[in-house]
């Protein structure tokens, strides 16, 4: 691991002992000036992390940590806590050199700027409950009965989620030329006429059909109906 690096010390709650949380330094620099409102670049130069910058690492590492619970909660109702974070990797020994370990490394992309997020679980942490990893109790867990307020909230999940809905007005076909040689003020002919309908796409699928118009001075459209096709009727 390079030197320094982002190395978080967590506690596994109520399991005993710890595992470490590595982000490269690329990554770290990049979450860091998103957050102090940057565009998150790639830092070139690898330096000491300053106090603030920790700090905020502190907050970034404990929001991580929180999503541990939901993936773990057929396993063991677990508290992971952030106990520090250490920069030199010489000093971040919380295991004997030939102890057994588990280790998950994640490619993490922000922007432009790619780096590494290792996490390493040591043995000894996890032993008491070795026997729950196994892949038929993690299966048995997943077939458990839903109760009727996980229902409603995925419900609810579903119905809050945003998808891009687009109208297309027409298509054309332009060779290279005359799209170089485009200037302002020009027309380009569709294969839509002025009084035809229009599709509507949810997401990359047909799913409306659509006339255009204007509501409060503003471009609007009207669905006039519903595209059926298929099993796609059924969804």
């Amino acid at each position: 691991m390079p030197n320094p690096s982002t190395l978080g010390i967590v506690d596994f709650l109520p399991l005993s002992g710890s595992i470490l949380m590595e982000i490269s330094p690329s990554v770290t620099f990049a979450m860091i000036e998103r957050i102090l409102g940057g565009t998150g670049q790639a830092y070139e130069k690898n330096r000491v992390f300053t106090e603030i910058e920790l700090t905020l690492m502190e907050k970034i590492i404990n929001q991580i940590l929180n999503l541990y619970k939901e993936p773990w909660k057929n396993v063991s109702e677990i508290k992971p806590k952030l106990k520090k974070i250490e920069t030199n990797t010489q000093f971040a020994q919380v295991m004997s050199p030939n102890e057994t370990i588990a280790l998950i490394t994640l490619n993490v992309k922000i922007g432009a700027v790619e780096g590494a997020m290792h996490i390493c679980i040591p043995h000894i942490v996890i032993e008491p409950i070795i026997e729950k990893l196994s892949t038929k109790f993690w299966f048995s867990g997943v077939t458990k009965d839903i109760s009727v307020n996980e229902i409603h909230n995925l419900e609810r999940r579903i119905e809050n989620t945003f998808l891009p809905l687009n109208v297309v007005l027409g298509k054309s076909f332009l060779n290279v030329k005359d799209v170089l040689n485009l200037q302002i003020g020009d027309v380009i002919l569709l294969d839509k006429s002025s009084n035809e309908e229009l599709e509507v796409f949810v997401g990359n699928r047909l799913k409306y059909y659509c006339y255009p118009g204007l509501k409060k001075n503003k471009v609007a459209v009207k669905i006039t109906r519903i595209e059926k096709k298929g099993d796609e009727a059924d969804e």
